[in-house]
């Protein structure tokens, strides 16, 4: 077990005190609703009778008005802290939830479940005072770039952010979104329904969280216009010229001088809205690298870039207005010109986005407080291109802009999950990144302190002796003992990809990197059989991390392979290319677990992609 003087919880609460006894949970006791509408906290309280009848097998009846109770939920609109603050007291006799609303009430519900893991039926005494630092704490999970969840993954991802206190969930949408008329570009993505969107609005208004939208509006439009049909709305229909000088054959951005783009977005929000209940609505506007060098040139050159690049996210603006919603935007063109702050969108909140631990988030939020902007702070799990994640940018990248965003007033922070290049870390690879952002958005000064590794194997994979969570950890420094860094990856990735290492440092790799990388990762993964997770999913989660693993190992192999053929000798390619067709076929298996098939294919030939090489290696 898990050694520790006070309860883990994640996010760890502002004030906890222990106090002398123990609360048993006896076979049958009341669960009592107070304050002027008890029918809002209904929800709650079956909540917190499943978890009683899990531990004790028996259910407990709720009740309210003059009935007494075992376990009493009650909103308390006086209670310091605000409307999500809450104050838990546990004595010898009962369990006391006091919150400022009945999201304090569901919030306070949410500690009581991660005692009940650790502790079962003996409950320590024990007073907490707790409310959150950001108002809002998001979560935004890329189900674009091939991987669309299931509706159970989806469903399950919903219960763990509201265990975990976050309250704002974004899922990010290019063409995963099933738009009437528009089957050519998502027949092939399995895409979510209106339907499903329906119900996890539903599901996430119980547990008091924003489903906010999410569409792509103006660059990474290339799901889109790579299509003969839409082609003519790009800004370089037949490509364009990255900043390094490397042709792109696939368009990308929307050109906003054409009035097809506005009505074509126009048409996507007017499908997607009605499904959200939210009052909010992320149109993105990021990266529209090639902007002025196609249909836009003349104009850019005129009037300059900026202003044709906030012409058309004024547009999207007054769509949003319309549609009686709030826009976020990320801000990332600000900083490619940092003099027109003045051209923010009126009403609209700006997203501060950076992934690495670098990230000048101080910078840049004291300009945008300056300016009088209202914006997030938005970090990343930093998982993608990555197989392993990287435990320590993760880490220094969340709380950097934890600390610089509480400090220059930010609105939120939004933890963000990419899936770039075939979303190949898998599920589990996340939940350290999600976990710590957690923690962060809630309380950074407990976050500082935490002890990580030991509450993610709690709460996350269920694992009370702590090493599931050791493992995770540990694998996700994998990148760094080595020194395997890369811009916003971690080096060997690229290996697996695409054969180069993209990204990476122009000095010489030494193969001493690559065996020490695997001679730390065999070292890690040995731990397993220490794991000791009662949780259903334990079997996959292992798998899952296993196949990972396996990845970041064939991608050292195929290093130490380069280096070898350099210097003369001859690799062992047959043995890399079974290696790599166990990973491929394992990789189709886990997918479909998790994930809906749409996406796999491309996801796979990313994987596979080193197959016809080691062919031809082995045919020579």
């Amino acid at each position: 077990m898990i050694k520790t003087d006070i309860p883990l919880l994640l996010p760890p609460p502002r004030y906890l005190s222990l106090e002398a006894g123990i609360f048993e949970i006896m076979d049958q006791g009341g669960i009592h609703l107070g304050g002027q509408r008890p029918a809002d906290l209904h929800f709650t309280a079956t909540q917190l009778q499943g978890r009683l009848a899990e531990v004790s097998g028996q259910t407990w009846p709720i009740s309210a008005g003059g009935e007494i109770g075992v376990i009493y939920l009650i909103v308390d609109s006086t209670l310091p802290g605000g409307t999500e603050a809450y104050q838990l007291d546990i004595t010898p006799e009962a369990i006391e939830i006091k919150g400022g609303s009945p999201a304090g009430v569901f919030y306070g519900c949410q500690t009581l479940f991660q005692l009940l893991r650790q502790y079962r039926t003996h409950l320590p005494c024990l007073h907490i005072e707790d409310a959150p630092g950001f108002p809002v704490r998001g979560f935004m999970l890329d189900i674009s770039r091939d991987r669309v969840p299931t509706m159970a993954t989806l469903l399950a991802l919903i219960d763990r952010l509201a265990e975990w206190k976050i309250n704002h969930l974004q899922l990010y949408i290019e063409h995963t979104f099933a738009y009437p008329g528009h089957q050519v570009v998502w027949q092939q993505a399995s895409p979510l329904t209106g339907a499903e969107i329906l119900q996890l609005d539903a599901c996430c208004r119980e547990r008091f969280i924003d489903l906010v939208p999410n569409q792509a509006s103006f660059g990474h439009m290339e799901r889109w216009l790579k299509h003969p049909v839409y082609r003519p709305l790009a800004e370089s229909p037949n490509g364009w010229v990255s900043s390094s000088g490397d042709p792109i054959p696939t368009p990308f951005t929307l050109n906003p001088l054409h009035p097809g783009s506005f009505e074509l977005v126009a048409g996507l929000y007017q499908e997607l809205l009605p499904y959200f209940s939210s009052r909010l609505l992320n149109v993105n506007g990021d990266e529209t690298f090639e902007l002025g060098q196609g249909a836009s040139r003349e104009a850019v050159l005129q009037r300059g870039k900026t202003a044709v690049y906030f012409e058309f996210l004024y547009k999207l603006n007054h769509l949003v207005q319309q549609a009686n919603r709030q826009m976020l935007y990320w801000a990332d063109f600000y900083w490619e010109h940092p003099q027109e702050f003045k051209s923010h969108p009126a009403g609209a909140i700006a997203l501060e986005w950076g992934y690495e631990a670098d990230h000048d988030f101080e910078g840049h939020t004291a300009c945008l407080a300056e300016a009088g902007i209202p914006f997030y702070v938005c970090p990343g799990t930093s998982t993608w291109n990555s197989l392993l994640g990287r435990t320590t940018n993760t880490m220094a990248n969340i709380f950097g802009a934890a600390e610089s965003g509480w400090r220059n007033g930010a609105l939120g922070l939004l933890v963000t999950d990419w899936g770039d290049n075939g979303s190949l870390a898998y599920w589990p690879v996340l939940y350290l990144g999600l976990a710590y952002g957690a923690a962060a958005a809630w309380c950074l000064e407990r976050a500082r302190v935490m002890p990580l590794p030991e509450a993610l194997s709690l709460h996350a994979f269920g694992d009370p002796g702590g090493e599931t969570g050791r493992i995770a950890y540990d694998l996700g420094n994998a990148y760094c003992i080595s020194d395997l860094q890369g811009h916003n990856s971690a080096a060997p990735f690229w290996f697996l990809v695409k054969n180069k290492l993209s990204g990476w440092p122009k000095r010489k790799v030494e193969a001493a990197q690559f065996q020490h990388s695997l001679e730390y990762v065999a070292g890690v993964t040995a731990r397993w059989h220490e794991a000791r997770s009662a949780d259903p999913e334990a079997g996959l989660v292992r798998a899952e991390f296993a196949n990972n693993t396996a990845m970041w190992q064939h991608a050292c192999r195929c290093g130490l392979a380069g280096l070898e053929e350099k210097a003369g000798r001859q690799p062992n390619w047959s043995l890399l290319a079974e290696e790599l067709q166990d990973i491929v076929a394992e990789h189709h298996r886990l997918w479909l677990v998790r994930h809906r098939p749409g996406g796999l294919a491309d996801s796979t030939a990313r994987l596979a992609s080193r197959l016809p090489y080691y062919a031809a290696k082995i045919a020579a």
